[in-house]
């Protein structure tokens, strides 16, 4: 299971797909005795906004709030309580949780930045000319933009592009037992990924061999 502690050891992600963060705040004397709602927005406020900045550096998505939980506090005049969220991790597919992505088609070529277009439609016609065949499947559209598109062979998405400014991530799921070594893949969940930034045609000929490799280790 990834387990990831925030360095105050207050936050953790795990790969239940849930962020917990802390938050705390000093109530205003007039609230001490006449409980509002002030307090409980003040301290999700700042639970929420921990929570964003972690989720940005951990490049995911924050959801909905899951769970609150009010603790014991030392003083009457502070609120302190935990708040669950939905976590999605961008361009990796949840394992049972979640919605099914719409399906994919040419025009998500135009979430791709402009100077990473031509590259990205060569790799995509070439990896949907692979056999077996792979489906395309885009992400939902967030704020007006698809983050991602995904290649699957039967129900599993095997293949991940995630759109950035400067490239395209492309993430290859390994098979169990491949044997590499730590720092040439990232765990996410239960599986094994190789990451390649792809930013010059020069890199298209080996990011294809990596497609096809993958296709194959899971077409047997």
């Amino acid at each position: 299971m990834l387990r990831i502690v925030h360095k105050s050891d207050r936050t953790r992600v795990t790969s239940a797909a849930t962020i917990s963060v802390i938050g705390a705040t000093e109530l205003l004397p007039q609230e001490v005795d006449t409980p509002t709602a002030g307090p409980w927005t003040r301290a999700l406020a700042l639970a929420e906004a921990n929570a964003r900045g972690l989720a940005a550096a951990l490049e995911a998505e924050l959801g909905e709030i899951h769970t609150i939980e009010q603790h014991p506090s030392s003083s009457d005049s502070r609120l302190v309580l935990t708040a669950s969220f939905r976590l999605r991790l961008i361009g990796v597919e949840d394992e049972g949780v979640g919605t099914e992505p719409a399906p994919a088609s040419d025009d998500v070529l135009r979430y791709v930045a402009d100077e990473y277009q031509p590259l990205y439609a060569a790799f995509r016609e070439r990896v949907l000319a692979i056999e077996p065949p792979l489906t395309p499947v885009a992400a939902p559209l967030r704020k007006g933009t698809k983050r991602y598109e995904g290649f699957r062979l039967r129900s599993r998405n095997l293949i991940y592009a995630s759109f950035r400014k400067r490239g395209v991530r492309l993430s290859f799921e390994l098979p169990k037992g491949h044997g590499l070594p730590a720092d040439q893949y990232v765990t996410r969940g239960r599986r094994d990924w190789r990451v390649v930034v792809l930013t010059s045609p020069t890199q298209l000929e080996g990011a294809v061999s990596l497609a096809a490799d993958t296709v194959r280790a899971f077409s047997t």
